[in-house]
């Protein structure tokens, strides 16, 4: 059976710690480890326990914030996701290579598949840990219309002009492909985005999008295939220089 993911939530909301910790005990993938009121109390688990894989973690608490807890875990080895209401919060956290955030309230679908998405990358690093020659590898074709990625037993053919976006995940790279299925290989976004064709910009640190999926463009988020994707000052720089507006 596979090893569940331990779980630490911080949030100095009581309410939402409850609600939070409920949806982690109803899910099967999930084990609570224990659960904190401020980012202090936080830190102080951690060094003692070293075996949590996964924090829930509020930005706005008081005496130190959610960015600024995980400024202190700059080497840290746990998936993060962030939990706020504010979405320009959200932005924030996604430098710190955050794995997902979750709007408040927390809706339990919503919960879920931020759940899933961490579930499966931990598991894949687990068998690249043991079996380097999954999905650890990217080549690019000489006439660069698409990509070979390796596959548990076979190599897959990626089209480029297939490829949504992509997004940092550490040391890996996660792109959604327009089918809306999701491919992670070992290696960086800016290893992976130099491999990429001219239609593709880095709209931020942790976001590379294909130009022809935009559906709308704002001061803070690129809409893409209806997914708000956080869009930096010279990530919108980039991006104005690629698409003519008329």
């Amino acid at each position: 059976m596979t090893k569940k993911l331990k779980c630490l939530v911080v949030d100095d909301d009581e309410i939402c710690r409850l609600e939070v910790s409920q949806l982690i005990q109803r899910n099967p993938m999930l084990e609570l480890s224990s659960v904190c009121t401020d980012a202090y109390q936080a830190l102080d688990y951690l060094m003692k326990n070293d075996e949590v894989d996964l924090i829930f973690l509020d930005v706005m608490m008081p005496g130190m914030t959610g960015i600024e807890f995980l400024n202190c875990l700059r080497s840290r080895k746990q998936a993060v996701i962030i939990m706020t209401t504010d979405k320009e919060q959200a932005i924030n956290a996604f430098d710190y290579e955050a794995s997902d955030f979750l709007h408040k309230p927390i809706t339990p679908a919503r919960f879920n598949k931020a759940v899933v998405r961490v579930y499966a990358i931990h598991h894949q690093e687990k068998k690249s840990d043991n079996k380097p020659e999954i999905a650890d590898t990217s080549n690019v074709s000489e006439d660069e219309k698409f990509v070979f990625i390796r596959k548990p037993y076979s190599i897959e053919r990626i089209p480029f002009e297939t490829i949504v976006l992509v997004k940092t995940l550490g040391n890996y790279s996660e792109f959604v492909t327009e089918d809306s299925k999701r491919h992670t290989v070992h290696q960086s976004l800016k290893s992976f985005f130099e491999k990429l064709p001219a239609q593709f910009v880095r709209v931020h640190q942790s976001y590379v999008i294909n130009i022809n999926f935009i559906q709308e463009v704002t001061d803070n988020f690129v809409l893409v295939r209806n997914e708000e994707i956080p869009l930096s000052k010279q990530g919108k720089i980039d991006l104005m220089g690629k698409i003519d507006i008329i």
